[in-house]
Parts: structure tokens; C-alpha cells; sequence
């Protein structure tokens, strides 16, 4: 790595040089200083000024981390089983905080290439612009859904503004060409339904639009603060598909002792067509089950099923989505001050709906169970067992999941 420039530790600073001195301004700097993701600590003291009682010095430490690598590495989720991935990533390029990446990740369910270049400070009032290439294939059988196949290409240019500390907008626009291909033998439905109506390739440009506010303590393991999310993402009329998704996430954490903390969670997501899409295309449906949603239950199970797969029982998603979570993080016994390593007891719900459904919460899957998660030198490693608590006929179970390389919920 090239050592950082000083401008950009300066430009995350909220406590100003000759300003009135604020131990909240300090703390933020130090949380901004960390969410850069190019330090490993940050350390900032406040020694008197020599011969001036009314005054102090900011002296900032930080212990870079090495950011700017080539990885290649495996993986595995309870989705998409074992995992080959190789990235070449410059995340501090040459000491400007900018980042690039090429990466690229293979699996029985996904291929994907992405090249992103990001520019932290596209203005100086902080928005930041990511431009990106894409190309993913996903092979929808390998993942326990409906038997398709997708290939998508596309690329996308994005901005985040800062509105306030704690406040951020985005904005983003992209083009988007996906075909679909249908198995000879025992082929999805509800896939070539859609074929027979719209054709197996559509394309078109697509905008997005969403909303945060971030008040966590820490980015990678918090312990205090909320986080919010609000998205949107519609193609824009007059594109071989018109339709939308909206997506909306809360969740807290609050510290109840010093090694004790309580976080919970929820979503609600939803998606439709407009014009002459009747409805959401079927690959945007969203999913439920599995790590990243209700453990418990085998990854993408929970809700409508296609009744033309091959054993008459694939899930295929939903156009209407509803979760939440709550857990009790604490940290691994005899290890109180690792903090890349915590335990947890856990709650976890939700339930998939159809086009055609009314979304009815009593319907709604349940789990609880414990769960151990690290950021270990190999990457993230969660390992869970729930046990369901209403599952009904029909559902698939499952209640050892495990992921390696992949990111915590």
C-alpha cells in the first residue's frame, strides 16, 4: 500500500481545526476515520496546548490496513454451495482513498464479473460516483428455484450524497440485457410463461433511487445505533419490461451491559409491473430462507412454489416480501475484548408472497436458534442451528447452515 494522503483523513474530520472543542465531533471522526474500511484502529488523543489552558491538539494515529491486494479464495453458503472467487482490488489507490476493482466469483448457482471504479470524493462537498461493469450467469436449478437459466449484462453509473452526518441519498441509473434459456427437459412454468409473453432476451435502462440513515457505532460488528434503508428500483418506460421494486430495512442495536447487546431487525420489500407488464418479472422476485433470512429453513424455500418444475415443488419466489430478526450478541467466552469474534441467540421470521396473494402474517415462518460469526484471516465465518418453530408440510427444513466468505446479515 502507498501511505494515505493526509487529505484523506483531513476531509472525514468533524472536529475543525480552531473550532470549540466537542467530544461528539471527536467520536464521529473516529467512526468516519474506520467506515473508510483502510484502517485497522484509529486513535485520536486531545493533549493540552502548551502554555494555553484553554486549548488542545488533535493528534490522529492510524494503522493502515493492507487494502490494495490481489485475492483469490473459496467459499461456501447454505445458497449457492462451494465458492471460487478472485479479486484484484486497489481500495486505497495510490493513497487517494479511490478504489477499483475486478473481481470475479464462480459457483453451481452463479458466475459473475463486476469491474467498479469508485470515487469517494467526487465533489468536494463529499458525493461519491461508482461506475460499474457486470456480467452474471445464474443457474436457477443449482439454487433449488424453478428450473431457468439467466444470463445478464449491463452497466451502471451511481452518486451518494451526504445530507448530513447521518442522513444519505443515492442515485443511479444503468442498462440491463437479460436472456433467458429453458431446459428441453421438465422446464419452469412459470419461466416459460413469461418466454411466451415477453420473449426469452429483454433489455433496457433502469434507474435507482434510495435513502439511509446510519447512526451505528461500527460498521463491521456494532454495538450501539440504528441503521435504515429505503430503495427503488423501476425501469424506465417504454423498455421491453416496465416495472419496480421497493425495498424498505430498520434495524437497531442496543447495548443492555457492557458485553450484552439486543439488535433487532425488519423488511418489508415489494415489486409489480406498470404499463404492459402485468407483473414483476419473475428472476427479480424476491426470496425467503436461509442465512441471510430465516435460518432454519433451506435457502430461497419459503413461499410460492412453481408448480411445472421438475417434482412439482421448486420455489419461485415472490413479488411481496416480509422478515425480521431479533438476537442477543455476546461475545465468545473467555474472549470479552475479541471483537472479530461474538456469539448469538436469535429469532428469526418470514414469508413470501405471490403476485397474487394477500400478505398474510399469520402465514409466516419461524426459527430460533444460536449462531457463532468471525471475521476470521479467511474471511467471515458463520455457522448457525435453529430450530423451525411452525413449519408446516412441505417446507424444507434445515437446521446446521454455514457460510464461509461471505457477509454477515
Amino acid at each position: 500500500n502507498l501511505a494515505t494522503n493526509d487529505e484523506v483523513l483531513r476531509r472525514e474530520m468533524r472536529q475543525l481545526e480552531g473550532a470549540w472543542f466537542s467530544t461528539e465531533k471527536v467520536q464521529r471522526s473516529r467512526q468516519r476515520l474506520l467506515r473508510l474500511g483502510l484502517f485497522d484502529d484509529v486513535n485520536i488523543e486531545t493533549p493540552p496546548v502548551a502554555g494555553s489552558p484553554d486549548q488542545v491538539d488533535i493528534a490522529v494515529t492510524v494503522k493502515e490496513r493492507m487494502v490494495n491486494q490481489f485475492m483469490a479464495g473459496i467459499g461456501y453458503s447454505d445458497a449457492d454451495g462451494a465458492l471460487v472467487n478472485a479479486s484484484v482490488n486497489f481500495k486505497n489507490l495510490v493513497g487517494t482513498g479511490k478504489e477499483l476493482q475486478l473481481s470475479g466469483d464462480n459457483s453451481r448457482v452463479n458466475r459473475h464479473v463486476n469491474l467498479t471504479y469508485t470515487n469517494p470524493y467526487y465533489t468536494d462537498d463529499g458525493i461519491s460516483r461508482s461506475l460499474s461493469l457486470f456480467s452474471t450467469r445464474t443457474d436457477a436449478a443449482a439454487a433449488n428455484v424453478a428450473s431457468y437459466t439467466s444470463d445478464t449484462q449491463g452497466a451502471s453509473m451511481s452518486f451518494n450524497v451526504p445530507v448530513s452526518e447521518k442522513h444519505s441519498v443515492n442515485a443511479g441509473i444503468g442498462y440491463e440485457s437479460v436472456n433467458i434459456e429453458l431446459p428441453e427437459i421438465s422446464p419452469s412454468k412459470v419461466a416459460q410463461d413469461f418466454v411466451a409473453a415477453n420473449g426469452d432476451t429483454n433489455s433496457g435502462f433502469k434507474l435507482t433511487l434510495g435513502w439511509a440513515r446510519d447512526t451505528l457505532d461500527d460498521p463491521l460488528i456494532p454495538n450501539s445505533g440504528t441503521l435504515q434503508r429505503f430503495s427503488v428500483e423501476a425501469s424506465v418506460p417504454s423498455s421491453d419490461l416496465e416495472y419496480y421494486r421497493l425495498s424498505y430495512s430498520a434495524g437497531a442495536y442496543v447495548p443492555l451491559v457492557k458485553w450484552l447487546t439486543f439488535k433487532v431487525k425488519g423488511g418489508a420489500d415489494y415489486g409489480d409491473g406498470y404499463g404492459e407488464t402485468l407483473e414483476l418479472p419473475f428472476y427479480k422476485n424476491f426470496y425467503a430462507g436461509g442465512t441471510s433470512s430465516v435460518r432454519g429453513y433451506r435457502s430461497r424455500s419459503l413461499g410460492p412454489r412453481d408448480v411445472g418444475g421438475p417434482d412439482e415443488t421448486l420455489p419461485i419466489g415472490g413479488s411481496k416480501r416480509v422478515l425480521v430478526n431479533t438476537e442477543l450478541l455476546f461475545p465468545f467466552p473467555g474472549m470479552t475484548d475479541n471483537k472479530s469474534m461474538r456469539l448469538s441467540a436469535f429469532v428469526d421470521g418470514g414469508m413470501v408472497y405471490g403476485s397474487d396473494d394477500i400478505v398474510d402474517l399469520s402465514t409466516m415462518r419461524y426459527a430460533a436458534g444460536i449462531a457463532f460469526n468471525w471475521y476470521s484471516p479467511i474471511g467471515p465465518i458463520s455457522i448457525s442451528y435453529a430450530q423451525p418453530l411452525n413449519a408446516e408440510t412441505g417446507d424444507e427444513t434445515e437446521n446446521v447452515q454455514f457460510t464461509l466468505g461471505q457477509p454477515f446479515r
